[in-house]
């Protein structure tokens, strides 16, 4: 736990100092790009994450009116959206503001695991000022996605997941690999696919897409084969999409899809 006594009084920032929280975030997230979050937890980290989250409390009741505002503007992007949520999702969490909250907090504990992992000693996640910046940092990017996916007319749940990647992705990041002249061609879906499914490197899953679309496309198996089906494969089943083309082929349409689906929601391909 922190060695202060005294109450932490959250930051207000200044542009500048907005600016400068943003921009360390950034580099700490660039650095900690490759790093692996997985693993076991130390006692040390436990504490770091308790006064991480003792210090969210703080600005949360300091900032609770400009949050507020910022909800109050975000919400009908979400509401627009209701009638795409199934009743299970619906029952879980029919409040978009526990949705946004949910997404920002499961994303901010990944966050600063990260520049944990990145520098274990640093100030920033070892002082209720350092920390403040961390989710300052953080909670911009956040905020900001969203706003980049509403503009740009992202369907409002895949926002909210690529804004809780805000520790990996910058707000522009669907903008960015659109206009890539590497993939201006391909379906938007595949460019969402790949930086929800490849955070860490989207364009290095987008280039194997692209390869392996134009080997299975000439491969005399699949030639008289619909293009999207072969994009469907290649897309949804990168470990193996022949086997995918195969079956296809000899079961049809409908029921091979079902198989197949069902084989990837038991994480079995």
């Amino acid at each position: 736990m922190f060695k202060e006594s005294a109450v932490y009084v959250p930051t207000k920032y200044s542009f500048g100092g907005l600016k400068n929280a943003v921009i360390a975030r950034r580099s700490a997230k660039e650095i900690g790009h490759e790093i692996d979050l997985r693993g076991r937890k130390s006692s040390q980290f436990e504490i770091v994450m308790q006064d991480a989250l003792a210090v969210l409390d703080s600005m949360q009741e300091v900032h609770k009116d400009w949050i507020n505002h910022k909800i109050e503007q975000i919400t009908p992007y979400f509401r627009a959206s209701e009638g795409d949520i199934d009743n299970g999702e619906m029952a879980q969490s029919p409040d978009p503001d526990d949705r946004i909250s949910s997404a920002f907090q499961n994303g901010l504990v990944t966050a600063i695991t990260q520049e944990y992992k990145v520098d274990k000693a640093s100030d920033r996640i070892n002082s209720p000022h350092g920390l403040d910046t961390v989710i300052t940092g953080y909670a911009f990017d956040f905020y900001r996605t969203l706003r980049v996916c509403q503009n740009s007319g992202v369907n409002p749940n895949t926002a909210l997941r690529i804004a809780q990647l805000a520790y990996h992705h910058n707000p522009d990041v669907l903008i960015k690999l659109s206009t890539d002249d590497r993939y201006k061609d391909l379906n938007p879906s595949v460019i969402t696919s790949a930086a929800l499914s490849y955070p860490k490197n989207p364009e290095a899953f987008l280039d194997g897409f692209i390869a392996k679309i134009a080997e299975l496309s000439t491969d005399d198996r699949y030639k008289d084969l619909n293009p999207s089906v072969i994009e469907r494969a290649a897309l949804y089943y990168p470990k193996n999409p022949e086997a995918f083309l195969d079956g296809f082929i000899k079961k049809g349409l409908v029921e091979h899809l079902e198989y197949w689906d069902k084989l990837a929601a038991d994480n079995l391909i």
